[in-house]
Order: structure tokens, then C-alpha cells, then sequence
């Protein structure tokens, strides 16, 4: 007897274990065969973030060039922006634009935080307008 899971499981699982947005969609992939084959999904995730970025790292792809201190400067000081602005959102905001960041859709939010979906939209949209109104 096989156990069907939803979707949004499978999602919040790759999250979890570190799947970016760019990759989540292959992730999900993988854990579904891992399932059909009687696998451990979790397992089939992590097997599959480390060939996609084990090997990257050890390789060193992606090497510093000169100037990247300066980059990195900048994205630091822009962080520490966004940061002081977070800070400033009501417990609730801080909470549904948290569970946007980690991959969760507003039917799954709604469901942890005990609120209408509309709802979840509507302060999406006014974390957004805060947010870029404190990074000027």
C-alpha cells in the first residue's frame, strides 16, 4: 500500500533540506520517484542537493575576482537595511513574509497561521511596499 502525499509536503520538505527556488521543482521530482521506488524521499532530496552542489563546491567554481570584497561590502550594508526594516513589521507580517522567503504559498500559510488566504496576500503586498520604502 503506497501513501500518496500532497504537493505542498513535498515542497516544504526540499525547503527544509536547503533546496533553492531555482532547484525545488527537480527536488520535488527526485522525492517522488524516491517514493514510487520505496525510498526514503528525505533521503532522496539530500542525495540529490549533494550531486548538484556537492561537486560545486569541492571544484571551486566560482573563484573571488578582484573587486568581489566591494560587492560583498555592498550586499552586506543592503542587508543590514533590510534587516533593520524587517524588524520593524508586526509579528504577524515578519511571520507570512518568513514562510514566503522558505518556498510555502499563501494556501499553506493560511493553514499555519490561521488566516484567509486573501489575507496572506494583502500583507504580502504591504511587507513588499514597507520593505522598499525603507531601502529607499
Amino acid at each position: 500500500m503506497t501513501v500518496e502525499l500532497p504537493e505542498w509536503w513535498y515542497r516544504r520538505e526540499a525547503r527544509k533540506l536547503g533546496a533553492s527556488s531555482a532547484v525545488l521543482d527537480d527536488a520535488v521530482q527526485e522525492m517522488k520517484i524516491a517514493v514510487w521506488r520505496g525510498r526514503s524521499a528525505r533521503h532522496a532530496c539530500i542525495d540529490f542537493l549533494r550531486r548538484e552542489f556537492g561537486r560545486t563546491v569541492r571544484r571551486n567554481e566560482w573563484p573571488l575576482q578582484e573587486g568581489d570584497a566591494v560587492a560583498t561590502m555592498d550586499r552586506l550594508v543592503d542587508w543590514l537595511d533590510f534587516l533593520a526594516g524587517f524588524a520593524t513589521l508586526p509579528e504577524r507580517w515578519r511571520r507570512i513574509s518568513a514562510l514566503c522567503a522558505l518556498g510555502y504559498h499563501d494556501v499553506e500559510i493560511r493553514a499555519i497561521l490561521g488566516c484567509s488566504g486573501r489575507r496572506v496576500g494583502q500583507i504580502r503586498q504591504k511587507v513588499s511596499e514597507r520593505l522598499r520604502s525603507v531601502g529607499g
